[in-house]
């Protein structure tokens, strides 16, 4: 049986992405381990869940050297250490690495033990780098070197190339890779987030005391995610306000957290909106609860270079369960919502242009129109079953040598 270890960036479970990949593969007779960091000490060094086994390491301090050489390189020894013990323990065939950070791991492993690598490109990281502005908000000076964008862009142009296969979220990620590096177009496969039918459905109702942190309007327009910046909650905050302007039956719930919350805060209080909005969180399986209660979704995210290369995944929850999506210019999600009539769009940058899209899908047969088309996209095309073969494919290819 074909031994497949995923390297995450960061922590396990949960994960909707990799769940989706582990159950695929474990359908197609792969075996599967998770290579994981711990969040606490006391966090199990070995757990064996549904259809996979995992395996969880303490990310100890390097020593001054090993800091150098993770700046230079991207290597972290303590992290290959322990994934070269587990590869040679279950016999890997293959290593899956999880986003930009643990890639040059993931080569080292390659060249040292054999396995072939897949590239799940999750992000566009350098440009989530910038976008985040992470550097500017880095405390020491290891961190600001650490995330500063250049080191990470000549990263992924040193180890892109190197990889067997490579997973992109979205089209525009696949065309972003094949534009910038001489790869062979037939290794890298899209595998978009999708979300699961059985979680999000149109008819989720609160349960066990569960209640919704915010009162239900005829027009209820929810944004649910991190916030940031790149996310346009400021143009959306202001749309809203003109869209709103002289109207009781109204309310935008944004529920998440972020970077920006306290400005998002400071906004909501300048444009004299407190009545009318809610800023808060919810925790993560109460997302389709919050979903089902909104008559709109927003996804009012900022055009740039990194929003440009990837996806949320509440474009395809909202066409799930059938909410009408209001939506910003960044390229994937306009030409997604353009192509299945799922909602309209606008420019977070400039509000007025959300506002009038806004103010469509207040009216309850447009929403309506647009609550099918999407629904009827996502059974069609935007969902796992398409990208499963894409996955499945990938990995074939691989394993025959093709």
């Amino acid at each position: 049986m074909t031994h497949v270890i995923i390297l995450r960036d960061g922590f396990y479970p949960p994960d909707i992405r990799i769940d989706h990949q582990i159950e695929s593969l474990r359908k197609a007779g792969y075996d599967i381990t998770v290579i994981a960091q711990k969040r606490t000490s006391a966090e199990k060094d070995f757990e064996e869940i549904e259809n996979c086994k995992v395996r969880r390491f303490e990310l100890l301090r390097l020593s001054r050297i090993g800091s150098l050489r993770l700046l230079w390189s991207g290597f972290h020894s303590g992290i290959y250490d322990f994934s070269a013990k587990v590869v040679r323990e279950t016999k890997a065939d293959v290593v899956s690495v999880v986003d930009l950070p643990r890639l040059p791991v993931a080569l080292a492993l390659k060249k040292s033990l054999g396995v072939k690598v897949i590239y799940d490109r999750w992000e566009n990281y350098p440009e989530a780098i910038r976008a985040l502005d992470v550097k500017g908000r880095a405390g020491s000076t290891f961190e600001r070197m650490y995330n500063e964008y250049s080191r990470w862009l000549k990263l992924e142009a040193k180890c892109v190339p190197r990889c067997d296969g490579i997973l992109a979220v979205i089209d525009e990620s696949r065309d972003d890779l094949l534009s910038r590096y001489e790869i062979d177009p037939a290794r890298v496969m899209v595998v978009g987030n999708f979300p699961d039918p059985e979680l999000f459905s149109e008819d989720a109702e609160p349960s066990g005391g569960f209640e919704l942190p915010f009162p239900r309007k005829a027009h209820t327009i929810v944004f649910t995610g991190g916030f940031g910046i790149h996310r346009g909650l400021e143009g959306l905050m202001r749309a809203f306000k003109l869209a709103s302007a002289g109207r009781d039956d109204m309310f935008l719930a944004i529920l998440g957290r972020g970077v920006n919350e306290n400005e998002l805060r400071d906004l909501r209080k300048s444009l004299e909106i407190e009545e009318k909005s809610f800023i808060g969180l919810v925790k993560h399986h109460e997302v389709p609860l919050v979903t089902a209660a909104a008559t709109v979704m927003a996804v009012p995210h900022r055009k740039n270079p990194h929003t440009d290369t990837t996806i949320p995944w509440k474009l395809f929850q909202a066409m799930l369960m059938k909410k009408p999506v209001l939506a910003g210019n960044a390229i994937p999600i306009e030409r997604i919502v353009n192509e299945t009539r799922c909602g309209f769009v606008g420019n977070s940058d400039r509000p007025d242009t959300l506002a009038k899209a806004l103010e469509k899908l207040l009216d309850k047969n447009v929403a309506q129109e647009c609550s099918e088309s999407g629904f009827r996209a996502f059974t069609e095309k935007y969902n796992w079953q398409a990208a499963e073969a894409n996955l499945l494919r990938l990995y074939s290819n691989l394993i025959s040598g093709g």
